[in-house]
């Protein structure tokens, strides 16, 4: 009889069943898989099916970090073993991160805070479920310095060996992203050469994602909006040579009120309280004009 793990988030044991039972969001969150409400043995079994899983976070909610962690000690349970890419990590740093084989002093060697990235404490679990099952760990950051030099010359998804590129509504988005994030600081000039950044840094982590690719796939670490499928690395890795559309998994863990467009799997939880950064960043925003 095949044996089913029971997708509850806590997989502690396995029992044997027919099929899994259907089990509810957690409390105050919830699920849906395009656009149907569903609980997370259904987010299970469509990462199983996935041969690229991208799981989208916003950086400084602890929530979407232990979900993450949940999706991908099931991965590992159900016999996969994934590459494991991360945005948090810049490709020139891939000698370091090949040397690593504590989780606990990982994000030290790689300057992980001192790079201005949340505290490694919420990606550590990720780092050590990927040490002790062997999962490969991928730098999926283009780099500052590489991204400036591509950008000034004007390089686009092409670079990285994709054909299709973003279309009209594609950039629009990206941009529309740019003008928020900045909130409305940022010339236009500005935004179209910051949106362009953002689609290369995208098409690069595709890039990763897919060549650094096990018999068993990849799973991306990223931002949300990276993780997207209409706009981010999700749509250049759908739309790769050799790659269906259904070989795609995006998964965006927000808060109430995000954006959900452009996500395969839509996963809502309780947003925390942070600082309006049009305030906290004031005085650096104002220099952009």
């Amino acid at each position: 009889m095949r044996r089913w793990c029971l997708f509850v988030f806590s997989l502690v044991a396995c029992t044997p069943a027919p099929k899994a039972p259907v089990v509810a969001a957690p409390p105050g969150e919830s699920i849906a898989l395009r656009g149907e409400g569903v609980g997370p043995e259904s987010v299970l079994a469509a990462a199983l099916r996935s041969r690229f899983v991208l799981l989208g976070e916003l950086h400084d909610n602890p929530r979407h970090h232990a979900l993450q962690v949940e999706v991908l000690a099931a991965l590992v349970a159900s016999g996969r073993r994934p590459a494991l890419v991360f945005e948090m990590l810049d490709v020139d740093q891939t000698p370091t991160v090949l040397q690593q084989r504590d989780p606990v002093s990982f994000g030290e060697a790689v300057a992980w805070e001192k790079r201005g990235w949340p505290s490694y404490a919420m990606y550590e679990p990720l780092v050590r479920i990927a040490m002790a099952n062997g999962l490969p760990i991928v730098a999926g950051n283009i780099g500052r310095e590489a991204l400036m030099a591509a950008s000034k010359q004007q390089k686009t998804a092409a670079a990285f060996g994709f054909s299709v590129s973003l279309d009209v509504e594609g950039r629009s988005i990206i941009e529309d992203n740019v003008r928020k994030g900045h909130c409305g600081y940022a010339d236009e000039d500005s935004v179209k050469v910051m949106a362009l950044a953002q689609e290369l840094r995208d098409a690069h982590l595709a890039q990763r994602l897919l060549a650094s690719a096990t018999r068993h796939g990849a799973v991306l670490i990223a931002g949300g909006e990276h993780a997207n499928r209409v706009h981010g690395a999700g749509f250049h890795a759908a739309h790769a040579p050799g790659v269906s559309s259904d070989q795609v998994l995006s998964i965006g863990f927000v808060e109430p009120g995000g954006s959900t467009a452009g996500y395969d799997v839509v996963w809502t939880t309780p947003a925390i309280e942070r600082p309006d950064p049009c305030i906290a960043f004031k005085e650096k925003l104002e220099r952009l004009r």
